[in-house]
């Protein structure tokens, strides 16, 4: 059931990936939690150390928060979930569409075709670093790391643009299974 502290998929890292938010991108998944996870919440996406994370976090009984961090050189930027949206025991669609080209901009978090109230604690410092990582993960922080993720994710795609919620909405809509994003012309 789930995963295990061990358990975790990794994507060499490519000009494709590397710098997905820089100028607007777009990630998208489904997934399936059946707790938090490890650590203070499981880590569903990871390239922190020179680019981005989404996590669970703030749980209160089977729901939580969701938390995405951006890296910058002194201060990250962090956003998170307000509403405890996503619920475990669930398959959800999750999709993080963002434009770091501006400290000012926000991202949108969307949990089954909906977007998300967020909120940030604070202003970055620093400017954001220049994603250099060599893998991103999925389901844990590193190889071996702490932070895994209890469940499973499915139908990972990303964009190096910012999908409006039509776009969104038309994924959401597809379904769990047998939805094959290799074709879509934006990825």
């Amino acid at each position: 059931e789930g995963a295990s502290s061990t358990d975790y998929m990794s994507v060499a890292a490519d000009s494709d990936i590397n710098g997905l938010f820089n100028s607007g991108g777009t990630i998208s998944f489904w997934c399936f939690a059946f707790s938090a996870g490890g650590g203070s919440g499981g880590r569903l996406i990871d390239n922190t150390s020179t680019g981005f994370a989404l996590e669970i976090d703030d749980v209160s009984g089977s729901t939580s928060d969701l938390a995405f961090y951006v890296n910058f050189t002194t201060t990250d930027r962090k956003f998170y979930t307000v509403s405890r949206d996503f619920t475990f025991g669930v398959w959800q669609h999750v999709v993080v569409t963002y434009d770091g080209s501006s400290e000012t901009n926000r991202p949108v978090i969307y949990i089954n075709g909906d977007d998300k109230d967020i909120t940030d604690p604070g202003d970055p410092v620093g400017s954001m670093l220049a994603d250099t990582s060599d893998k991103l993960f999925f389901n844990n922080a590193t190889s071996g790391g702490s932070r895994c993720f209890h469940g499973v994710t499915s139908e990972i795609a990303m964009w190096k643009t910012v999908l409006d919620a039509d776009a969104v909405t038309a994924i959401y809509n597809s379904g769990v299974q047998g939805f094959d994003l290799s074709s879509d012309s934006g990825n």
